[in-house]
């Protein structure tokens, strides 16, 4: 049975952390023989993030098995484009199955 991560993405406009409103985020994931699924288009709101994105995952538990042999996690590719900014493209991506509420504790903890 496969499980879910969730990916938000938060864009800013430099190291002081200026949210980038209305930029536009693709979520992709790209297959062995070179074939692209889209899976989500978000545009980022007026705190520069994006509504949370379900990504399908490989169950937990195979990430606590010494003898698998396949990645614990989804690899996913995020592109981030606005005018007059310089595209973004992060690639490979790892997510894990992780749930929204233990992600939302893990960052409040961050920011104390």
């Amino acid at each position: 049975m496969d499980t879910q991560g969730t990916v938000v993405v938060r864009l800013s406009t430099s190291s002081a952390r200026i949210p980038l409103q209305g930029a536009t985020v693709t979520i992709t994931k790209r297959f062995p023989g070179g074939e692209v699924q889209l899976l989500a288009v978000r545009v980022t709101n007026f705190d520069g993030l994006t509504d949370p994105v379900a990504i399908e995952t490989p169950p937990m538990a195979e990430s606590r098995s010494y003898q698998n042999t396949s990645v614990p996690y989804a690899v996913i590719d995020i592109r981030a484009e606005h005018s007059g900014f310089d595209r973004v493209i992060v690639q490979n991506a790892q997510v894990f199955p992780v749930s929204y509420t233990h992600l939302r504790a893990h960052e409040t903890d961050s920011y104390l």
